[in-house]
């Protein structure tokens, strides 16, 4: 009954046949409390039996629905009827919930006309003061439901009212003091105290006496952390006080992000007093791990703040550089602080990113081709885990970004050396512990070992923030450097995840430590690099058992960021592992690696020869383009009108094309990241000429039809034999075809557009569309295939856009898209997602052609050819 007379009064409320006597009927049956009476309040009032909740949150929502038709034309006494009724001691909390819906659904705007939420929010605007001074007056008064009524009806004003100039500093006192009493005496309302308070600060509701308001609130605050350091410290696991807990350190997070820079500033403010009460909570000894997170977040401010100054007082920097190394060292290992890091959960698989080949636009096809970018910090056990993955990554994280930013800005000299120190000292302490000896794991690692491995990346990760701004660099880089060769030569990543992170932390270190190493010890350092490379090459050239993606690829980073330093240090041209590098060229980088790795070994190839002035044509490029032009000169033999109809290349031919054509992108990808233009421009024009008939063909196998049902099987298997490496080449062919069009517009461009045109050959002759649109659904091609040859034609459209001729081509390039891939695309079995990319190229091609009209000066556009294009359009 309830639902339907919501539903009534949201619907008809309004409307003439209701009427005035209608509407004063459903008032008084609801609530009534000039003469007492109404279904709330004799149930608030303990006239007739309660009300199940669902029920009386439903009648309530109607009478507020009542309002939001009535109010204050028909009802000008409604909210003061609520506030009166919310002054009465039996009918107290009920007149709270409704000021707290009222709140929300006036003030929300929510399926309500412009005008008339407007004229509600001032009309609620007009009454804060007196509703204000409502709730403390109920705040005081001790009565544990009125006061959860009230601080839940003043979160609900926070959220939606216009709060802002109103709220006094009786209210803050009396919330304060809610709290204190809470981590005091467990009144157990603190904790919705806290959330409120903490809502007004982040809000800014602050009014207009701004430098006493701060004031007052930093000496409550104050006051509130002492209270917070002492509950801390007398903290018993079998306490229910987590609630207020938590929730008092995020308000006074809050109150050190917002306002402790200006607060500081004070003469009279005790910073020192401040500092000192934030590491008492951070060092508190709380069973509950998970606040050594949420007590951090002031630190991370602070630091953060002084990071950004230019001078620090040298008390004031002493003392936050020692709380950062004690919370390194107390709280971030294991070995001092195992009990509670093990009660963290540990990282898993469970949020992984799956790949996703598809590309949505340019730039993730570049980011992709080009190697992507460094992954997160391997820290917790696993290694690249994306987001949180675990309470435990999730700590480290924090505490590594809290040294990383002590060690920048004026805190740089005391936290950089002292960190330092501190992290080869944990290192030290890891090592055996993580890597025991061969005679210790004969049945299995020793539980110690994990432990040890996830503290010796904690500690090279800080290593790697700290050491380069410390006096300790070349040693740190020694050490660093034979821990991953160490790791490496041994495979220690057998050993878990938590090895495998171990490895990668090793290399993510050095990469930060090596160019930082080359450039302020000089030449001193060239075997010490070349030890560095020789860590790195072994985890890429390993042909026995290939390393894992992760550890390859943080091999590759780290040798593309030592081959970018080459260009501020010329001496390590003399680095015999560059050179070999340089001079392996594209040979040397296709390893038996992940192809990012590979990607990654291309571009620091091409750096190395770009930093020493020579020519990348030849040697990294030339190499690629081979067996493209050698699958190209195959098909010269083959007339047109067969072309498509039979196969031409054998699987050995078609898969080193794609190798070349894979690996050529990645360059291009690379070059273009890395700022290097056209350094092999004539590989790539040759490469260029040969794919767009090439292009054609195979897009066109790929799409060959499956056989007929009664077929033999045989016949079916080869079928689909001949469609895989086709359709890998045909991707293969069009991510290169984008990749050039970014480095080299023009040509880049033009052969796109080139491919484009055979593409739409290919398409005419094979006619996809009618295939999948046929009664014969058991001879359409694959779904794979045809939404990888969309996805294709997609980009090389992309890329044709940036041809010289893209505008004269236009509507032959819309055709192609819509005509075929659109269709491709109508069946909801294959890829609806894909027509908005399609749409958008094609609008960007009419755009494009448009555009060549009006550049044109006026008696060079004719009438004629405007009608001819919007005939066209």
């Amino acid at each position: 009954c309830a639902s339907v007379l919501e539903e009534a009064v949201r619907v008809g409320f309004g409307s003439e046949r209701v009427g005035a006597e209608g509407r004063a009927a459903v008032r008084t049956a609801l609530f009534d409390p000039a003469n007492s009476r109404g279904v709330l309040v004799d149930a608030a009032a303990g006239r007739r039996p309660k009300l199940p909740r669902a029920i009386a949150t439903r009648l309530q929502k109607v009478y507020v629905d009542v309002g939001k038709e009535s109010w204050p034309a028909e009802l000008p006494d409604y909210l003061d009827e609520i506030c009166r009724t919310a002054l009465s001691t039996d009918t107290k909390t009920l007149g709270l919930d409704l000021l707290a819906l009222c709140a929300e659904e006036f003030c929300s705007g929510s399926k309500i006309p412009v005008k008339r939420g407007r004229e509600l929010k001032e009309g609620v605007a007009m009454r804060l003061p007196q509703i204000v001074a409502l709730l403390c007056d109920v705040l005081v008064e001790k009565d544990a439901d009125a006061m959860q009524s009230a601080l839940k009806c003043l979160e609900t004003l926070v959220a939606w009212a216009p709060l802002k100039g109103y709220v006094t500093r009786d209210l803050l006192r009396t919330l304060v003091q809610l709290i204190d009493e809470d981590l005091r005496s467990k009144t157990f309302c603190g904790d919705a105290a806290a959330r409120a308070l903490d809502a007004i600060l982040s809000k800014n509701l602050i009014p207009p006496d701004i430098n006493g308001f701060i004031d007052e609130v930093g000496a409550l605050v104050l006051g509130l952390l002492r209270t917070l350091a002492s509950a801390l410290d007398s903290y018993d696991d079998g306490e229910d006080q987590e609630d207020v807990l938590a929730a008092t350190s995020e308000l006074v997070s809050t109150f050190v992000e917002l306002h402790v820079p200006r607060i500081s500033q004070r003469p009279d403010f005790p910073v020192a007093e401040l500092l000192g009460l934030l590491a008492r909570v951070l060092f508190s000894r709380a069973a509950n791990p998970r606040t050594l997170r949420r007590n951090l977040r002031p630190w991370d401010t602070l630091v953060a703040y002084l990071g950004e100054r230019d001078t620090c007082p040298d008390a004031l920097a002493s003392g936050i550089v020692d709380v950062v190394v004690a919370f390194f060292r107390d709280r971030c290992l294991f070995e001092n602080n195992g009990e509670a890091l093990s009660d963290l959960q540990a990282d898993d698989d469970s949020d992984r990113e799956e790949k996703d080949e598809a590309h949505d636009n340019d730039e993730d096809l570049l980011e992709e081709l080009s190697g992507g970018s460094p992954s997160q910090p391997a820290l917790g056990g696993e290694a690249r885990v994306k987001g949180d993955g675990g309470e435990l990554r999730g700590l480290l994280v924090d505490g590594h970004k809290l040294c990383s930013q002590a060690c920048r800005g004026p805190l740089s000299a005391k936290a950089a050396a002292a960190l330092c120190q501190a992290a080869l000292t944990a290192l030290e302490s890891a090592i055996p512990k993580a890597l025991p000896p061969p005679e210790e794991c004969q049945n299995g690692p020793p539980p110690s070992c994990r432990s040890g491995a996830v503290d010796a990346a904690t500690s090279l990760y800080v290593l790697a923030a700290a050491a380069p701004a410390s006096p300790e660099l070349y040693r740190a880089t020694e050490a660093v450097a034979s821990l991953a060769q160490t790791c490496i030569a041994n495979r220690a990543h057998s050993l878990g995840p938590a090895h495998l992170a171990l490895g990668c932390a090793a290399l993510d270190a050095l990469r930060a430590l090596a160019p930082a190493c080359a450039a302020t010890t000089g030449d001193q350092s060239l075997s010490l690099i070349d030890g560095v490379l020789s860590a790195a090459f072994a985890a890429l050239d390993d042909q026995v058992v290939p390393a894992p993606e992760p550890l390859a690829r943080c091999a590759a980073w780290l040798v593309l960021a030592v081959a970018k330093a080459s260009a501020s240090a010329p001496w390590l041209g003399r680095s015999e592992k560059l050179r070999a590098l340089a001079a392996a060229g594209a040979a040397g980088a296709a390893r038996r690696v992940c192809a990012p790795a590979r990607a990654l070994a291309l571009r620091a190839a091409l750096v190395v020869h770009t930093a020493a002035g020579q020519e990348a044509d030849a040697i990294l490029a030339a190499p690629l383009v081979a067996p493209l032009a050698d699958a190209s000169q195959k098909l010269l033999n083959v007339e047109d009108s067969v072309l498509f109809a039979a196969d031409a290349l054998d699987v050995q031919t078609l898969n080193l094309a794609r190798g070349g054509a894979r690996a050529l992108a990645a360059l291009c990808a690379g070059a273009f990241k890395d700022g290097v233009r056209s350094p092999f421009r004539q590989s790539l024009q040759t490469a260029l000429a040969v794919t767009p008939r090439l292009l054609a063909y195979a897009a066109a196998r790929a799409l060959q039809p499956q056989p007929d049902r009664t077929a033999p099987p045989n016949i079916a298997r080869q079928v689909a034999a001949s469609r895989a490496p086709h359709l890998a080449l045909a991707t293969a062919l069009a991510d290169l075809n984008a990749c050039a069009a970014k480095l080299d517009p023009e040509a880049g461009g033009d052969a796109a557009l080139s491919s484009a045109t055979f593409l739409r050959a290919a398409l005419d002759a094979t006619r996809p569309q009618a295939q999948l649109l046929s009664e014969n659904q058991s001879t359409v091609p694959p779904r794979n295939a045809c939404v990888a040859v969309v996805q294709s034609t997609i980009v090389v459209g992309r890329a044709a856009c940036q041809g010289r001729g893209a505008q004269s081509a236009a509507l032959d390039l819309c055709a192609l898209l819509l005509d075929h891939c659109a269709l491709l695309s109508r069946n909801s079995q294959y890829a609806p997602d894909l027509l908005p990319p399609l749409l958008e190229t094609s609008r960007r091609l009419l755009v494009d052609r448009w555009a060549a009209f009006v550049r044109r000066p006026n008696n060079a556009t004719t009438c004629v050819e405007i009608n001819q294009y919007r005939a066209g359009v």
